[in-house]
C-alpha cells in the first residue's frame, strides 16, 4: 500500500480525464467551457492535494519527507528529553529509591539500606552512604543496572548521570513506535503523525527526564511486540524475553502489551488496514 494519502487516491485514479483524450476526442467539436471548468477544478483538488503533489514532484523531495520527517521527530524527542536533564539537581519523586538501590546494586551487587537524611546528602555529592544491610526489594534489577550505567558514565553526583538512561529509552520508544507504524500501515505518513504524538506527550517527556523505571517497561514491552510480530521472524528472542521480564515489575504496566498483542494481527489485514486509512 502507498504511503500517499489517501485524499490523492482519486486524483490518481487512471480512468479520470488526461490530456491524451483532449487531443484524441480534438475533432469532436468544440467543448462545453462551463463543463471544462467544472472538470478542472476535480482535478486540481483541495490545497493539500497540491502540497502533497509539490512534495512528490522529484525523487529529492520524496527523499527529504520521507527521511527529513521522521528525523525531525527524533531530533523533537531528543530535545524534548536531554535540554536541561540535569535540573533539578535532587532526587525527584521515587527517584529517591530507584536512584539508590540502583548506585547500591552497582557497589554491593544488591540493593542496600540508606540512611534518612541520604537525599539531603546525595543533593550535596555524597553518594556513598549505603550500608551493608540489604534494603527491601519491590522491582527487578534490569532497569536500575541501566540507570547505574549512566551513574557510572558521568559520575554518581551529576543528577545528568541517573536520568541518562531513561531519556535513552524515552527517545529510542520514539524510533520504535515509528517503526512499527511503518511496518503496520506502510505510510509515512501515519509512522510521523505516531512518533510525533509520543514525542510531544506530556506524560511520555516526564518520565523520560527522571530516573524511574517505567520508561524501560514500555520499551521492552514494544520491543517485544515487534519481535513477536517481526516478518520475516529473523529478529533474535532476547528483546521478547527482557521485555517479559521487565513487564512483570509492575502489574499493570506489563498488563497492556499482553491484552493488545492478539489485535495486531486484525490490524493487519488489509481490509482493516484500508478501513484505518480512508
Amino acid at each position: 500500500m502507498s504511503s500517499d494519502p489517501v485524499f490523492l487516491q482519486k486524483s490518481r485514479d487512471p480512468s479520470r480525464h488526461t490530456d491524451t483524450d483532449t487531443d484524441t476526442n480534438a475533432d469532436a467539436g468544440p467543448r462545453n467551457d462551463t463543463h471544462s471548468g467544472q472538470h478542472f477544478a476535480a482535478e486540481t483538488g483541495s490545497r493539500i492535494d497540491s502540497w502533497w503533489q509539490r512534495i512528490n514532484a522529484s525523487v529529492g523531495m520524496q527523499r527529504l519527507w520521507h527521511w527529513g520527517a521522521p528525523g525531525l521527530v527524533l531530533f523533537i524527542a531528543i530535545f524534548s528529553r536531554f535540554f536541561a536533564l540535569a535540573h533539578p539537581h535532587s532526587l525527584v519523586f521515587d527517584e529517591t529509591f530507584y536512584v539508590k538501590d540502583a548506585w547500591s546494586l552497582w557497589n554491593n551487587g544488591y540493593e542496600s539500606s540508606w540512611p534518612n537524611d541520604s537525599d539531603t546528602n546525595w543533593a550535596n555529592g555524597i553518594t556513598n552512604g549505603y550500608s551493608d544491610r540489604g534494603s527491601f526489594v519491590v522491582h527487578p534489577q534490569l532497569g536500575k543496572w541501566l540507570i547505574a550505567l549512566g551513574m557510572v558514565l558521568f559520575g554518581s553526583e551529576n543528577s545528568f548521570s541517573w536520568r541518562f538512561s531513561t531519556a535513552i529509552a524515552g527517545v529510542l520508544l520514539v524510533a520504535l513506535i515509528m517503526f512499527i507504524a511503518k511496518r503496520l500501515f506502510k505510510s509515512t505518513l501515519l509512522m510521523v503523525v505516531a512518533g510525533g504524538l509520543l514525542a510531544i506527550d506530556g506524560q511520555a517527556i516526564v518520565l523520560s527526564r527522571v530516573g524511574l523505571l517505567d520508561n524501560f517497561v514500555a520499551l521492552f514491552s514494544l520491543a517485544r511486540f515487534r519481535a513477536d510480530h517481526a516478518r520475516p521472524r529473523a529478529i533474535p528472542a532476547a528483546p521478547a524475553g527482557l521485555g517479559c521480564c521487565e513487564q512483570k515489575q509492575r502489574k499493570e504496566n506489563g498488563l497492556g502489551p499482553v491484552v493488545l498483542e492478539p489485535l495486531v494481527p486484525v490490524a493487519r489485514r488489509p481490509r482493516v488496514r484500508a478501513r484505518l486509512l480512508d
